[in-house]
This record gives C-alpha cells, sequence and structure tokens, in this order.
C-alpha cells in the first residue's frame, strides 16, 4: 500500500492552552490587553491574562489572515470579521478586516482555530451568516480564506467573436463550441458561431475546441492560440478530425459498489468542457475498464472524475484527475489514496457525528458543513464549514463572541425552534501533498472545486480522491 497521503479533514478542535493574544491594531493605539475593545477579564469565558499563557510561558507569534470572496474573483471581502478560539472553543480575540481584507495578532503556541463570518443578510427581520473555521493555525502562518482568482472568471465586459467552419460530412445538427469563456459551449448553426466573451475570462489568445457528438465516432476541431480580437472573426477550418477512445482501467474495485461512473472533460484554458461519461452498474469486484471518446489534440489537457457509489444513500468515493498534458488513457488503484467511506452523518443543534467504515487507511483532512436556524429574536440562519485534520468523529462547534450570540449554535441551543438544515462530511486526499499544514495556508482553494483547486497547481496537473456523506 502506498505511504499515507495527505487529507484535508475538518474535525474538533484539538489544540493547547492559549497565550496573550494582541488584537488586529492598524494604529497602534490599543492595548495589548484588549479583543475588539474589550478587556481580558471580559472574555468570554472570564479568563484572565495568566489563564490565556500557556504552561510552558511562550507567547506564541504573529498571525495573518487574507479574507477573499468565495465568488471566486479574488477580490477582498471587506465586510468579514475574524475570530480566533482556543483549544475548548473558546473565542480570544476578534476583529474585523483592514481595508485590504487582512486581520493580524498574536496567537499562543500549540495552534488556534480562526473562523471568518460573512453576513449575508442583516435586517430587522434576518440575520443570514456564513461561517468559515480552519483548524490547527500555527504563529507564523499567514493563511487565506476564500477563493483565489480563477483561471477563467465571468466577470466583466461582454465582447463577441466570429468563428466560421465547415460541417462535418453527414452531419445534420450544428457543432457546438467551447472557450474558457464558454463552458457550457455555444452551439453553431449554418457553419457559423458567435462566441461570447467576459473580461475577465481570456488572455491575448484563447483555446478553441468544437465537437460534433452526433456522429459515430464523435467529430471535433481544435486550435490553440486564437488571437482576441473584440468583435473580430477567423476561420476554424473542417469539423472533421475523428475522436479517439480513452480508456479508464480500473482495478482493485472493491466489492458491494452500485455504480462506478467515468467522467472525461477537455481542459480548454483551465475550464474543463465537453463532458462524455460512461458508467457500469453493479461492477464487478477487482478490474473493469471503461471507454469514452475524446478529442487528441496535444495542448488540451484533460479532466477525469470516476466515482464509486457504493448505495443509494448518499455515499461515494470519487477520484480526481487533471492530467498535465494529453494523454490516452488513465489507471487507478482504488487501494491507492484510501480513504474511509462515510457511512452516517448525524447532526445536532451544536455540530455534528459520523461514522466511517476504514477500507485500507485514511487521507489527510475534512471538511464538516453544517446548516442551522433558529428564532431568538428574529429568524437566524447560520451556514457553518469547519476545516482540519480528522482526529475524531464528532465535532462541537466553537463558541462566539457575545456580538455573535444570534449565530451561535450553543447559545441558541435551548430554543425550540432550532432546527438542523442539513449536515455533511468530506475527506480529501492528495496524491502530491504530504500532510494538512501544507494545505492549510489555502484551505478552500484545495477543497473547492477542481477549476478552484487549478489555481493552486499552475496547469501541472493534480490528482485528489475524496469521500463524501451527507445527512440527507
Amino acid at each position: 500500500m502506498a505511504p499515507v497521503k495527505r487529507f484535508i479533514g475538518l474535525a474538533s478542535v484539538m489544540l493547547l492552552a492559549c497565550g496573550d493574544v494582541v488584537k488586529n491594531d492598524p494604529d497602534g493605539d490599543m492595548d495589548d490587553d484588549t479583543a475588539d475593545g474589550m478587556d481580558v477579564e471580559d472574555s468570554p469565558d472570564g479568563a484572565d491574562a495568566d489563564d490565556m499563557m500557556p504552561s510552558d510561558g511562550v507567547p506564541g507569534g504573529s498571525l495573518v489572515v487574507h479574507v477573499l470572496n468565495r465568488t471566486g474573483d479574488g477580490d477582498p471581502d471587506l465586510n468579514a470579521h475574524v475570530i480566533v478560539h482556543r483549544a475548548d472553543g473558546t473565542a480570544i480575540a476578534d476583529g474585523a478586516v483592514d481595508a485590504s481584507g487582512n486581520y493580524a495578532t498574536t496567537i499562543p503556541a500549540g495552534g488556534v482555530v480562526v473562523t471568518v463570518v460573512r453576513t449575508t443578510l442583516d435586517t430587522p427581520q434576518e440575520l443570514t451568516s456564513e461561517l468559515t473555521s480552519i483548524t490547527d493555525v500555527q504563529p507564523g502562518e499567514e493563511i487565506t480564506f476564500g477563493i483565489q482568482r480563477r483561471v477563467a472568471l465571468q466577470q466583466g465586459g461582454t465582447t463577441s467573436m466570429t468563428a466560421t467552419y465547415t460541417q462535418p460530412n453527414g452531419a445534420t445538427t450544428g457543432v457546438v463550441f467551447y472557450t474558457s469563456c464558454l463552458a457550457n459551449g455555444k452551439a453553431g448553426l449554418n457553419g457559423s458561431v458567435l462566441l461570447e466573451f467576459k473580461d475577465g475570462c481570456h488572455g491575448a489568445t484563447f483555446q478553441l475546441l468544437g465537437v460534433h457528438a452526433g456522429l459515430t465516432p464523435p467529430r471535433f476541431v481544435a486550435v490553440d492560440n486564437v488571437p482576441y480580437v473584440a468583435s473580430g472573426s477567423f476561420g476554424v477550418g473542417a469539423v472533421s478530425s475523428t475522436m479517439s477512445n480513452f480508456t479508464t482501467t480500473y482495478s482493485n474495485v472493491p466489492p458491494d459498489i452500485g455504480r462506478l461512473a467515468t467522467h472525461r472533460r477537455t481542459v480548454v484554458d483551465g475550464m474543463a468542457v465537453a463532458v462524455f461519461s460512461s458508467a457500469l452498474v453493479d461492477p464487478a469486484p477487482g478490474t473493469v475498464m471503461t471507454t469514452v471518446p475524446y478529442p487528441a489534440a496535444g495542448f488540451l489537457r484533460a479532466e477525469i472524475i470516476s466515482s464509486l457509489d457504493r448505495d443509494s444513500s448518499g455515499t461515494f468515493m470519487q477520484h480526481e484527475v487533471r492530467t498535465p498534458n494529453v494523454q490516452s488513457g488513465l489507471a487507478v488503484d482504488w487501494n491507492e489514496l484510501a480513504l474511509p467511506w462515510i457511512d452516517d452523518v448525524v447532526p445536532s443543534k451544536t455540530g455534528l457525528a459520523w461514522t466511517t467504515t476504514i477500507d485500507g487507511g485514511a487521507g489527510d483532512v475534512m471538511l464538516a458543513s453544517w446548516r442551522g436556524s433558529w428564532n431568538p429574536g428574529r429568524p437566524v440562519t447560520v451556514t457553518w464549514r469547519y476545516i482540519g485534520p480528522q482526529t475524531t468523529n464528532t465535532l462541537v462547534l466553537p463558541r462566539l463572541p457575545s456580538a455573535f450570540s444570534e449565530l451561535d449554535p450553543q447559545a441558541a441551543a435551548g430554543d425550540t425552534t432550532h432546527t438542523i438544515g442539513s449536515a455533511q462530511v468530506v475527506f480529501m486526499d492528495y496524491e502530491d501533498m504530504t500532510s494538512y499544514a501544507q494545505i492549510r495556508p489555502h484551505a478552500e482553494n484545495y477543497l473547492s472545486s477542481t477549476v478552484d483547486a487549478e489555481t493552486m497547481f499552475g496547469g501541472l496537473g493534480f490528482t485528489r480522491r475524496s469521500a463524501s456523506r451527507g445527512d440527507r
């Protein structure tokens, strides 16, 4: 069995006692013993400065938190609020981000949990917030919440170009064209297609893929380094190249699998487009193969997502590959990047618990997602994402400062209107990462879609596996 690799886990907070915490103080006019204008002795648990010093007296070090939007535009979230928690989940420092979306403080040796609060709706009638926590944050670290700027950002002004082409012989329907700006494709008619662009999703040149899936085998045309000229036009040529067969060979397929599916997309300027899929129902354990068509152009990389569905309960495994170059096939060993099967997820008013079946080992990291609502005077809805290494199968969400008591599930736990909306647990393991510590500085990017993860690898490709289960 391959060595245990990296896993993105979200689990209970296993942190050491905390030391002195200095509030973010951009103007340098705040006392070191205050947090958000509050004396230390007025902290949520009534701790004084001596209580917050670790037993060895080591004061820890600096922490810098960068908060970006989760929309993928890479811009700072200027409305975010940062909270630092100690081992037992109590808050020890908090503050708003500055004009650049940053928050700086000092944290104790041994690590802390850092939570970012994003309030999306706050009216006298309703309060809705999204919280994200990252665990085991160490002194001296810089961590980023949110998503780095996507390669193909669907924002900005809209322009267009016209592409002309020759229809494949025998075709009775149009050709669908893809760019990084047209991930869902645009159908051409009568030998012409109008390609739409957003300013954020193209450069000076772009790649173009045209697919006609109505013939057997499908036909395609692929063009690299097309100059971008707003309102310009260019010729693509004939959509006449025959697609080849992409074969995925699976070994060590476990027993009792209800469905094994392969989804292959072509990566055009970082965006995965033009999916071709194949599925096996009740596959035999051992070695099986699937075959799908693909455009064999030398400059087009691939994304291959393979899934194992154990049953209809929502438990599944997923193996994702972004290739660094074109290739005609892939071998997937389900004994590699081994993760536990998540058998059950049970949410509570203050967190969640889950059970697992260990098949070959564990990964590096976990994401737990929890959603609840209650009414302490107005309807409140909270979505909480919790990221860290898996150390136990239960999670109690951290406590929030009194200013955020409306958002604190534990403060509302006795409310008869408190209901649970949903919960999910995801384990993830990257082939080329060696520890959660590598993932932590940009955990949300690594745990997000393959498009967002691609940002961290710069187009060099990656392999990861995930296990997931929701409560409903």
